[in-house]
């Protein structure tokens, strides 16, 4: 791939490893080597003082020659123990016959030169010195032993050896290192798409560390590839990939894009925050245009998690990254930075498992309550407990996240038994006509040691038991019906209430209905929050709330975030109501009345 114009902002580029492949002409070819050795060989013969034979000589090179590299290229035979064997035996079998048939000796040490420096570069280094002794030997001894008039000769065929040698040597470290550049490369890089490899990213972030200037890594997954693959097959998947590969490798030459394997891909991007944001939202752009693969017209999109060295040591980046980018694939957003709540593995995550137990036992996770609202007159009727957890390091933890790390734990039965004991105690500061709502499980409901904790707690603290309701919910386990109508029949039988959360939210919602006895219904808040623009969503809550006046059950809509949805629900006959357009969860409930809804047609036609 071309290398993209440098960054206008004047980043420093960062370090890559060299990735260039030799060129066609500096690439290693055995057989143009042999035709040129096989040339130089004759040349030399018919020029050195050989005497009236030379010119037999140099054809007898030529044919050994041409034999030989014919063998090789049939074989395919290359730098192996395989070719060092062959030649062993032919080079000690050429000393023998010029011990035994010195006449001819030089002829003899004439081919064994030429087989030695027509395959000097593909020989490992001990058999090659190993030959060349045997072929000094098959040149030097016979002229010692039989000839020693023949001694000049010996010396020009030493010379023509020399040469062979010295020419094969320098090409052999030529072909080992275009090798090894070659070998680099590959190992380097991607066989499909030509970019740097998972190696290349690891080598780059681990030299972060000793560099100065900050990075950010950013991890893109392509979006449904698996259904390009399965649907058009491999050979379009394959192309996709390389497009896409093409497309970012394009926008900055200061930026490291790699492919990590499969439809992920990785960029390190030298600079700040901001920079790598800007780099994100230009991969979004430049996969926008649609990708023509055999005339079928394919968008593309890329899940991004990023994060940032400031942030996170190099080591981490890689890790990190990954789980921004399943969370941005998750909830289908735009680039993510990581963040540690996300982490299963964060120092933050370890530390609220570590100290949950004890803070559900020492009071550090106490209820907090949000007010329920007759929405007609304002006056406060009711209020849910929600746990909250003000941790001594990490401030206020969110409910979403307390209740995670409550299920991770197994602590859910230890949390509604110390928030049942501990919302009762504060509701008995509020007026006689206030509702206590508290969540529990499906689990809790048919635990002895619940119901022991309930009976007993009502008991001692002498708490109207017709002002709790217990809030069903996960309600969609797999329960046994005759112990849950058992379970409910008890729970009833004390004089509390029971109701179920988040009605609508599951598929088996009426079914429930002949499940649980239950008093009333939360409607879910989606179709609250939705009722007013969606006529679907509208005609839902006007069933339920038929249903539920037909059931004779009490009615609540929970997630009211403004007075046009408290009229609306008020004119879909819902009179009592908890959101934030009324208030937040408080740590200490208000029974101070809130500015009645003013009365319309509809209101009064359904309140009276």
């Amino acid at each position: 791939m071309t290398s993209a114009p440098p960054p206008v902002d004047g980043s420093t580029p960062l370090p890559v490893v060299p990735n260039a492949v030799p060129e066609p002409w500096r690439r290693p070819d055995p057989v143009g080597q042999r035709v040129m050795l096989t040339i130089v060989s004759c040349v030399l013969i018919a020029v050195l003082p050989f005497g009236p034979h030379r010119w037999w000589l140099a054809l007898l090179v030529l044919v050994v020659q041409t034999l030989s590299t014919i063998m090789v290229r049939r074989r395919n035979v290359s730098m192996t123990e395989t070719l060092a064997n062959y030649l062993a035996v032919e080079h000690v079998l050429f000393l023998i016959v010029a011990l035994v048939a010195p006449s001819g000796y030089l002829a003899v040490a004439i081919v064994a030169i030429g087989s030695l420096g027509s395959n000097s570069p593909y020989l490992p280094a001990r058999w090659h010195r190993f030959l060349a002794i045997v072929t000094t030997a098959t040149l030097i001894i016979p002229v010692l032993i039989h000839d020693v008039t023949s001694g000049s000769l010996a010396v020009g065929a030493g010379l023509l050896m020399v040469g062979h040698i010295a020419f094969n040597r320098s090409g052999a470290l030529i072909l080992a290192e275009e090798a090894a550049v070659t070998a680099q490369h590959q190992a380097d890089h991607d066989s499909l798409t030509g970019l740097p490899n998972r190696r290349v990213l690891r080598a780059t972030l681990a030299g972060l560390d000793d560099a100065s200037a900050p990075a950010a890594l950013l991890l893109l997954d392509i979006d449904n590839f698996k259904e390009i693959n399965d649907t058009l097959g491999h050979d379009v998947g394959d192309r996709v990939l390389n497009e896409v590969a093409e497309r970012l490798a394009h926008l900055d030459a200061s930026v490291l894009v790699v492919r990590l394997g499969g439809d992920e891909f990785a960029a390190v991007v030298p600079g700040d925050f901001e920079r790598a944001d800007r780099f994100a939202s230009n991969v979004e752009k430049c996969l926008v245009p649609a990708m023509r693969v055999n005339d079928i017209p394919l968008s593309v999109t890329a899940s991004i998690g990023m994060a940032h060295t400031d942030e996170a040591p190099s080591a981490s980046l890689l890790r990190f990254a990954d789980i921004a980018m399943y969370r941005a694939k998750h909830d289908s957003v735009g680039p993510t930075w990581y963040r540690a709540e996300d982490d299963p593995h964060s120092e933050r995550r370890i530390i609220l498992m570590q100290d949950l137990s004890r803070a559900i036992e020492e009071g550090c996770v106490r209820p907090w309550f949000q007010p329920q609202v007759d929405v007609v007159s304002g006056e406060v009727v009711g209020g849910e407990a929600l746990a909250r957890w003000q941790h001594h390091r990490f401030g206020m933890v969110g409910a979403p996240e307390l209740l995670e790390h409550v299920e991770l734990a197994g602590l859910q039965r230890q949390l509604s038994v110390a928030m049942l004991r501990r919302s009762i105690s504060a509701a008995m500061e509020w007026p006689e006509h206030v509702r206590l709502s508290v969540n529990v499980t499906i689990g809790d409901i048919q635990s002895e040691e619940f119901m022991g904790v309930l009976e007993v707690t009502l008991a001692t603290t002498g708490f109207d038991p017709s002002r709790l309701t217990l809030e069903i919910v996960e309600y969609d386990d797999v329960v046994c019906p005759d112990q849950l109508t058992a379970s409910c029949e008890r729970v009833r039988a004390s004089g509390v209430a029971l109701s179920l959360d988040d009605f609508g939210q599951a598929s088996s919602s009426l079914a429930r209905l002949d499940l649980f006895d239950v008093d009333e219904l939360k409607i879910d808040r989606r179709f609250v929050s939705r009722m007013i623009e969606h006529r679907r969503d509208a005609a839902i809550v006007d069933s339920v709330v038929g249903l539920a006046d037909r059931l004779g059950l009490r009615i609540v809509a929970e997630g009211v975030e403004t007075e046009e949805m408290a009229r609306a629900v008020a004119a879909a006959g819902i009179r009592v109501v908890q959101g934030y357009h009324y208030a937040r969860p408080m740590a200490s409930l208000s029974a101070r009345p809130f500015s009645p809804l003013l009365r319309t047609v509809e209101t009064t036609e359904r309140f009276g």
